[in-house]
């Protein structure tokens, strides 16, 4: 997704920048959440042309080669870490104190040791994708006659991501038994045995695999989930009372079952339980709750994965 401005020119007095329309909304925001607006021309922020690392990420493939066949096999296919260039060009247009506190101030916000902070894009739709990334270089300094002058300076800000994925808004969904005895989502829903099992569709809008987050508060004497899609399964053996909730975190290297925030059930997963993920397509999902009742619900959270920006 190209973030087109208009060039600030060489010099030592700030021009007044401007922007074109359509333009997106860039947010830094550090690991203490402070948010800065870099796309903010009007407060001393302007996005340059010129970023890279905002669409697909790079992949590593690892491949198999055999005597006298030609070619290879490919064994696997890896996405790798994200790299992202933002050139930022930040101004004053009061006077050289206010610039150095603007600059400061970012410089600041963009300490790595503080933590992961999330690059956030906003179209002018509203839509919305963001991605957590550490500062690894371009704060430097730089007050060359092309790129800093007295009161605004040129800054190539250089991201790294440990995920490559881009991530939308967080979806919601609760699953609850209704007074008819049948599991009840807030979407429609076939019922296929009263009380225990119930089979729904989940709509993953993303363009990959993305790893929710279940929420299970009882009464139930077993949970089995099931991603028909797939054909994977994960199945707890576990009572839960009216006062326990469990939480399965599938998402990639966090992978944890904690019952009430504290105890570990990891011991009582079933063999062959995969931490499956909801594909990039409708996921046919089958929630199987024996001794559920109308105060059992399931609650499931996610983000979808997308490729850019």
């Amino acid at each position: 997704m190209p973030i087109l401005v208009a060039s600030v020119p060489a010099g030592t007095v700030t021009p007044p920048p401007f922007g074109p329309l359509e333009a997106p909304e860039v947010t830094w925001t550090d690991a203490q959440g402070r948010v800065t607006v870099l796309s903010d021309d009007e407060n001393g922020w302007v996005i340059q042309p010129g970023a890279t690392g905002l669409d697909m990420p790079t992949y590593q493939v690892y491949s198999d080669e055999s005597p006298e066949i030609d070619g290879s096999a490919i064994r696997q296919i890896r996405a790798q870490a994200r790299t992202i260039m933002l050139p930022v060009v930040v101004f004053s247009d009061v006077d050289r104190a206010d610039f150095l506190a603007k600059k400061r101030g970012l410089r600041r916000s963009l300490n790595p040791k503080l933590g992961a902070g999330t690059l956030t894009i906003t179209e002018t739709d509203g839509t919305q994708r963001s991605i957590a990334a550490y500062y690894q270089s371009g704060g430097e300094g730089d007050e060359s006659v092309d790129v800093g002058g007295m009161r605004y300076q040129m800054v190539a800000v250089v991201f790294v991501a440990p995920s490559p994925y881009w991530l939308g808004p967080p979806v919601h969904l609760d699953f609850q038994v209704a007074q008819s005895g049948s599991f009840f989502p807030l979407l429609p829903l076939a019922v296929a045995d009263s009380q225990v099992l119930g089979d729904t569709f989940i709509s993953n809008d993303g363009d990959d695999v993305a790893y929710p987050v279940w929420t299970i508060r009882g009464p139930a004497t077993s949970v089995i989930l099931t991603n028909i899609i797939t054909g994977q399964s994960l199945t707890l053996s576990q009572s839960l009372t009216s006062s326990d909730t469990v939480v399965i975190d599938t998402r990639e290297r966090i992978q944890t079952v904690l019952m009430n925030g504290s105890t570990n059930l990891w011991p009582k997963l079933a063999t062959g339980s995969a931490l499956w993920g909801l594909a990039p397509a409708d996921n046919e999902v089958a929630l199987t709750l024996a001794g559920a009742t109308t105060s059992t619900l399931v609650s499931l959270d996610y983000q979808p994965r997308y490729l850019s920006a």
